[in-house]
This record gives C-alpha cells, structure tokens and sequence, in this order.
C-alpha cells in the first residue's frame, strides 16, 4: 500500500505520499489518495492552496476537496506504482 507523511500544522505544512505496487487487492487509482484532518475545525471552510515540490508532482493532475473539518487530496489521473508525490500547503481563513 501507499504511505504516507505530513509535517505542519492547521495552517501550513509539507505532505508526501508515495504509491506502492498495484495489485488486485490493492490497487493504484485515481481519486482519494489522503484525507487530513484539522485539529481545530474552521468556522467557515478555508481557502486551501497546494503546490507540488518535485516533477512526479507536477505531472499528476490533481484536485483538492475540504471542508470545516480537513481536505483531501484526489488524483484525476492514475499515478505511478512506487512514485513519490510530495506537495506544500497553505491554508488560509
């Protein structure tokens, strides 16, 4: 399976994840790959900037869903097996 790491607070901060093999009961896909959760919820759902860090980032297509409680970050494209992904965040109320 994929792992994972986050290094940063409610505001700001470093995530990487990097894929593992695909297989039957695990595959890498598209969509959902890591949901973060605030320690704090926000009042009102915050402005959420992501930028990748390195070209494996940059070339996947990428989206960010959020709410009060946390974001996620989903994958429009498939990534690939054993690549890792990392971006910066900033978050802004």
């Amino acid at each position: 399976g994929a792992t994972y790491a986050i290094e940063g607070n409610d505001t700001a901060g470093s995530i990487s994840i990097t894929t593992g093999n695909s297989t039957p009961a695990n595959l890498v896909a598209l969509g959902n790959q890591l949901s973060i959760n605030f320690d704090v919820p926000y009042a009102t759902i915050p402005r959420i900037t992501i930028t990748p860090t390195g070209q494996n980032s940059a070339s996947i297509d990428y989206y960010v869903t959020k709410t009060v409680d946390g974001f996620i970050i989903n994958f429009a494209s498939i990534p690939n097996i054993n690549t890792l992904y990392s971006f910066d965040y900033q978050i802004i109320q």
